[in-house]
Formats: C-alpha cells, sequence, structure tokens
C-alpha cells in the first residue's frame, strides 16, 4: 500500500501529464482568426516550441506519524508517553508489556477506551495526529 506522500505524487504527476498532453492538443491561438495570422506564434507558421513541463510544488510536509523524524509510530507513542511520565521502559519502538501497560494508563486517565492498542484516539490525545 502507498504511503499518503506517494498517492500525493502519483496524482500530481498524473495531473500535470495531462495538462501537459492537453496544451499539446489544443490549437495556437494564431491561423484564420486568430491574433498571429499566419501561424501559432509571432514569426509565422511553423512547429511549436516544446513545452517545459515544471514541476509542481509538493505542500509542506505534514507531522505525519508514522514518518516522522525517521521514527515509527511505537516509538513516538513510546517517547511521547515517556515524556508524561507513564511509560519507565527503553523508548525503541517496540510494543511490549510495559509500553502496552503505559498505554492503558494514559486511556484510563484520559477518558478513552482502555484497550492497551495504539489506535486514532490515543494518537489524537498524545497530539500525534
Amino acid at each position: 500500500m502507498k504511503s499518503p506522500k506517494a498517492r500525493f505524487r502519483t496524482a500530481t504527476l498524473m495531473v500535470a501529464l495531462s495538462l501537459a498532453s492537453l496544451s499539446l492538443a489544443q490549437p495556437g491561438p494564431g491561423g484564420p482568426g486568430g491574433p498571429f495570422p499566419g501561424g501559432p506564434f509571432p514569426g509565422g507558421p511553423g512547429p511549436r516550441p516544446p513545452i517545459p513541463i515544471l514541476p509542481i510544488p509538493l505542500p509542506p510536509p505534514h507531522r505525519h506519524v508514522a514518518e516522522s523524524d525517521g521514527h515509527s509510530l511505537a516509538f513516538q507513542v513510546q517517547r511521547k508517553l515517556k515524556r508524561l511520565g507513564y511509560y519507565s521502559g527503553a523508548v525503541d519502538g517496540e510494543v511490549g508489556r510495559g509500553t502496552r501497560a503505559a498505554i492503558r494508563a494514559y486511556q484510563e486517565e484520559n477518558g478513552l477506551e482502555v484497550n492497551g492498542q495504539i489506535d486514532s484516539p490515543l494518537l489524537r490525545s498524545l497530539g500525534l495526529l
């Protein structure tokens, strides 16, 4: 499954290619009745110059949890829970008993469903989503 960034880049490229092909298929402004008599561009008939395909700027990176800082989601949850005093183990990205216990304690104290899982409500509450 592609990441949201990869899907966005693919869609952006497809849009750019579609726009480029549309502009190639459109008749120029010249010809009969056009603003440049005798051809699409000043200077008379002839082939159109190539249309440069300019890069479409990507939006600024979001603090996407799974890729942020090059660390896994579990790593970020552990780090946040440790900062808040719920987790005392190693911040290693491995979800073990200590991590699940810290998640359950945080969920219970913050009115979330207590399931010991890294889920959307937990991530939102921790400010990671």
